[in-house]
């Protein structure tokens, strides 16, 4: 998000942040032994019964901005957490070099699984959907990846054809 005014004078209006939703309280023992993301008392915004922050402006501390480079448009910034996430994921999965790997949804942390492959240098990707359109709001998908329609007959399309197929696998 965009600074619209900061106490703290970290930052000026119009300074572009990402915002960590995790507020722990910074008094407990894990806090106080810089574990805070242990914290139990931790506020996190969109997780009951805390708001979530689809809205055109909201309170932070400080401390929960983090700056972006001036060089990062809005929308590259907002990817940021989902790329985490889905790094994040392949390293706790583990993948071999160039092994197949299913992708279980393409929302905001799937769809960020293309970019995240690339570093992990696996080989094909096959992607299960139920929802043809979002494959097919993405028709510059990575080579070697496949989109796998797994819905219902009602979308119009064969099993197996939504983009590119499955070549049998689907």
């Amino acid at each position: 998000g965009r600074v619209v005014a900061d106490d703290s004078g970290k930052h000026q209006p119009g300074d572009l942040v990402a915002i960590d939703p995790a507020k722990p309280c910074g008094a407990c023992e894990f806090c106080l032994r810089a574990h805070p993301n242990l914290c139990p008392n931790v506020e996190f915004t969109g997780a009951p019964p805390f708001d979530g922050a689809l809205t055109q402006r909201m309170v932070v501390a400080e401390r929960q901005l983090f700056p972006m480079p001036s060089n990062l448009s809005a929308e590259e910034a907002m990817m940021l957490e989902p790329l985490g996430v889905a790094i994040h994921a392949i390293d706790l999965a583990k993948p071999r070099m160039f092994e197949t790997v299913a992708v279980i949804g393409c929302g905001p942390i799937g769809d960020t699984r293309p970019l995240a492959d690339v570093r992990f240098s696996l080989g094909s990707v096959f992607t299960p959907m139920v929802l043809c359109h979002r494959a097919q709001a993405h028709p510059a998908l990575p080579a070697g990846r496949r989109v796998l329609h797994l819905g219902h007959r009602a979308s119009g399309l064969p099993r197996g054809g939504c983009a590119g197929g499955g070549g049998g696998r689907g």
